[in-house]
């Protein structure tokens, strides 16, 4: 049974232009970015409302 495709990895496919479906390794370094992303911007927030 294959996975459903998430809005991230949707919206990095169309950004970068991929067509194809992405393997694991591929997947693996997205899920990253996608992870460190979320913590600089949720640092980002706490810093600016703490002012």
């Amino acid at each position: 049974m294959r996975r459903q495709e998430s809005l991230w990895l949707k919206f990095i496919r169309y950004w970068f232009g991929i067509d194809s479906r992405l393997d694991e390794r591929q997947l693996a370094e997205v899920e990253r970015i996608g992870n460190n992303a979320y913590i600089v911007f949720s640092l980002t927030e706490m810093i600016w409302h703490a002012k």
